[in-house]
């Protein structure tokens, strides 16, 4: 057969077995929902220990439930608190708990609540993000040992009423306190058993599956639809495109699994591919504790030699980033442009103020984890950062869990990976930069704190430029993209919804066969 009439006959054959996957729905409601995780097994099923892995903010909203939770408008309702009171300086927010019980039977307190707030804040707790607690007053001082736990500023005043006490004003606070590491933990410092959520764990079959059931015991459990959701970790991206062109799974795609470039093309050409632009920014970490990146001049001769419209049409599928923000939050345009006069010319400044030759500058391990585009990016950075500044790299691929896990500990060089906000303000991003990476400057950790205080919108959107104006001429890190997400769905499942973590909230999605 003629080679080119048999790559014609392959993509019709595709194309006609999705076809089919759409006729061929059940007569019968469908009642399990099926997913892939792409990444594998969680780290952890505890909402401290996965906050910074995107498939688990999917998970603990299935798992979890807060004082609130994000609806399909994006907007925060109460959920494990039936009522509220906010005082005038919006300092004091008092919370009624719902007759709320674990999947074992048991009431929720509000004093679960505390205890696991007190666990994520304690000096030594192995939480990801105690950071997002430190609204709270004390929470702060009492992470870095300056303060007792006593002093905390969140107190079960009784079992159905939790008084928090803020540190400063917070607009955004009951979006906050709808993020699942607030949410009340029976026994937090071990992996939990009992669950407040839409589900609970039926089964985990590591490195095969994880089984959720609906939990009998939810409060609001006649508005969940679905009786099961089983994941199958399938880490082969070809594999699972596959279960989905067969019906077998329901969704393929971002946040929860990987589509190759080619069979995204497929999609497309079908008309089966969904994008959305998300919250999510690339961001290429860089290691400042290392000598050879001290200097903001190479930190800006790497950005420099960067062309981010190539990067962002033929690997990253994104948009070219218009700050160190999604483009939603960003105040003002910051033009990111390649320029290879430019990128020598900042390279040459910093050697001369790091005192070495160009023979002299270290090799550099470029980090990337597998995932599909991320080798392509990991080489493309690898041939651009040594045709224009002469810089020696090798390339160290990881699974997803042990390159964050190395970016966390600060034991990598260079690697780059997506950020999502956690709460629906810049903060969120903008503090995670204060001390990142051995890079520190005390008037950025000082407008920080200015604008957390700033009462008056005008005078913090003062500080908010200010704060993107240093990080563009400190250049802690690079940025590469805004991620356009991806991804194709049964077209009989409604009821799923993202919000402003980027995560997929399906505890009420369900299948729609009319």
């Amino acid at each position: 057969m003629n080679k080119k009439y048999l790559i014609l006959f392959t993509v019709v054959l595709a194309l006609t077995s999705f076809s089919c996957q759409k006729v061929t729905s059940q007569k019968e409601v469908k009642k399990k929902l099926e997913l892939i995780f792409q990444e594998g097994d969680p780290p952890s099923l505890h909402p401290h220990r996965n906050i910074s892995h995107i498939r688990c903010v999917s998970l603990n909203k299935l798992l979890f439930e807060g004082l609130t939770r994000i609806n399909e408008s994006q907007k925060a309702v109460l959920a494990g608190a039936s009522a509220i009171e906010i005082s005038d300086d919006k300092l004091q927010y008092t919370f009624t708990l719902r007759d709320c019980k674990w999947s074992d039977g048991k009431l929720i307190t509000a004093y679960d609540y505390i205890d696991a707030w007190k666990d994520a804040i304690r000096p030594n707790s192995i939480s990801l993000r105690p950071d997002l607690f430190y609204v709270i007053k004390n929470a702060k001082e009492i992470r870095e040992g300056k303060k007792s736990i006593s002093e905390f500023g969140a107190k079960a005043l009784d079992e159905k009423t939790l008084k928090i006490e803020l540190a400063y004003p917070c607009a955004t606070f009951l979006e906050l306190m709808a993020n699942s590491i607030f949410t009340p933990l029976k026994n937090p410092n071990k992996e939990p058993d009992a669950f407040n959520g839409p589900f609970i764990v039926g089964k985990w079959n590591k490195t095969k599956n994880l089984i959720l059931e609906k939990n009998p015991m939810y409060w609001d459990k006649n508005s969940i639809s679905l009786n099961a959701i089983e994941i199958s970790f399938v880490t082969d991206v070809t594999a699972g495109f596959y279960l989905f062109k067969k019906g077998k799974v329901d969704w393929i795609g971002h946040p929860i699994s990987a589509i190759s470039a080619e069979d995204e093309e497929l999609l497309r050409k079908n008309n089966i591919l969904k994008e959305r632009l998300s919250t999510m920014i690339f961001w290429i970490h860089v290691n400042t504790d290392l000598f050879h990146f001290k200097s903001k001049n190479i930190r800006k001769a790497l950005s420099y030699a960067i062309n981010r419209s190539e990067i962002n049409n033929y690997i990253l599928n994104g948009a070219n980033p218009v700050s160190y923000l999604p483009s939603n939050m960003a105040p003002f345009d910051h033009n990111f442009e390649c320029d290879i006069n430019k990128a020598r010319e900042y390279f040459e400044k910093g050697l001369e103020e790091l005192q070495i030759s160009e023979e002299d500058f270290p090799e550099v391990e470029i980090s990337y984890f597998t995932y599909p585009k991320m080798k392509m990016l990991a080489q493309y950075l690898k041939k651009t950062w040594s045709n224009v500044l002469n810089i020696r790299s090798r390339l160290i691929e990881k699974d997803w869990n042990s390159f964050r896990n190395a970016q966390e500990r600060g034991e990598f060089d260079i690697g780059g990976c997506y950020e999502t906000v956690l709460f629906p303000d810049p903060m969120d991003l903008l503090e995670r930069l204060e001390k990142k990476n051995g890079w520190e400057k005390k008037d950025y950790e000082q407008i920080l704190l200015s604008m957390k205080n700033a009462l008056d919108d005008e005078k913090r959107m003062t500080l908010f430029k200010r704060s993107l104006e240093i990080l563009n001429e400190e250049m802690p890190l690079l940025v590469l993209s805004n991620k356009i997400q991806i991804f194709a769905i049964n077209p009989l499942l409604r009821g799923y919804y993202f919000d402003y973590t980027n995560g997929v909230d399906f505890s009420r999605a369900f299948f729609d066969n009319s």
